[in-house]
């Protein structure tokens, strides 16, 4: 997928020989449910927390201290490649 200002031009959203060796790696949607607010962090936690910095701080810390797991998990997955946990998109 084109960068991530790219978004917007949908005609930029189409598969090229360049995903061909595309490994994506997702999160699994229970993993996703325990996080702050249910979601991942993103660009609208602006919004919504508003000037509430601390809670902001607060919920952004939470979620990038749980993605170690996700580090960890997947540097494991390296050293001892299941292929069976891959999926075609």
């Amino acid at each position: 997928m084109p960068g991530w200002l790219d978004k917007g031009l949908k005609w930029r959203h189409k598969p090229t020989r360049f995903l061909d060796n595309l490994l994506l790696l997702a999160p699994d949607p229970q993993w996703v449910a325990r996080l702050p607010r249910g979601k991942l962090t993103d660009r609208n936690d602006f919004i919504h927390y508003g000037h509430d910095l601390p809670a902001r701080i607060r919920d952004w810390s939470a979620a990038a201290s749980a993605s170690v797991q996700l580090a960890e998990e997947f540097a494991g997955w390296v050293q001892a490649p299941d292929l069976h946990a891959l999926q075609p998109l």
